[in-house]
C-alpha cells in the first residue's frame, strides 16, 4: 500500500509473496532502507527499474520469482552498483 512510504526511517521491508503487480510511486521517501525483499510477486522488473534505481541506501534487493530479463538485471546493477542484488 501506498501508505508504506509514509515510514521514512524504516530500514528493512519485506513484501515477499504478496502478488504486488507495481511498487509505490512514492517508493524513493523510504530514505533509510536498505534491505527491499519483493520476491515471489508479479512485478514487472523493467516498468519498476525507475522507482528502485530512487532508494540511494539500498544494499540489499530481492526479486527473485518476478518478471525480468537478463537487460533489466543489467540494469539495476549499472544503478544500483553498491546493492547487492537477488534475481
Amino acid at each position: 500500500p501506498k501508505e508504506i512510504t509514509e515510514l521514512e526511517s524504516l530500514g528493512t521491508l519485506s513484501l515477499f509473496n504478496l502478488d504486488l503487480v507495481s511498487l509505490p510511486e512514492e517508493l524513493y521517501k523510504l530514505k533509510n532502507l536498505d534491505t527491499l525483499i519483493l520476491a515471489l510477486n508479479k512485478l514487472r522488473i523493467s516498468q519498476e527499474i525507475d522507482k528502485l534505481k530512487k532508494l540511494t541506501h539500498l544494499k540489499y534487493l530481492d526479486l527473485g520469482g518476478n518478471m525480468m530479463s537478463k537487460d533489466d538485471i543489467a540494469r539495476l546493477k549499472s544503478a544500483m552498483p553498491g546493492t547487492t542484488i537477488l534475481p
